[in-house]
């Protein structure tokens, strides 16, 4: 479940395990836009703090 939900989250896609019922596409669906939103968040994050170490605001 774990490798499942990772390559969920970072929307790799390997496509070597499928949800196979309608819960479990719901549920698959709402990992990835969870991993999305950590990924944005990441992704924020990172370059607020680059962004000062480069004479910004």
């Amino acid at each position: 479940m774990q490798y499942f939900s990772f390559v969920t989250m970072a929307t790799l896609g390997y496509g070597d395990l499928v949800p196979a019922g309608e819960p479990a596409r719901t549920l698959a669906v709402l990992d990835t836009l969870t991993g999305q939103i950590f990924l944005v968040t990441l992704v924020a994050r990172l370059v607020s703090i680059f962004g000062m170490e480069r004479g910004g605001r």
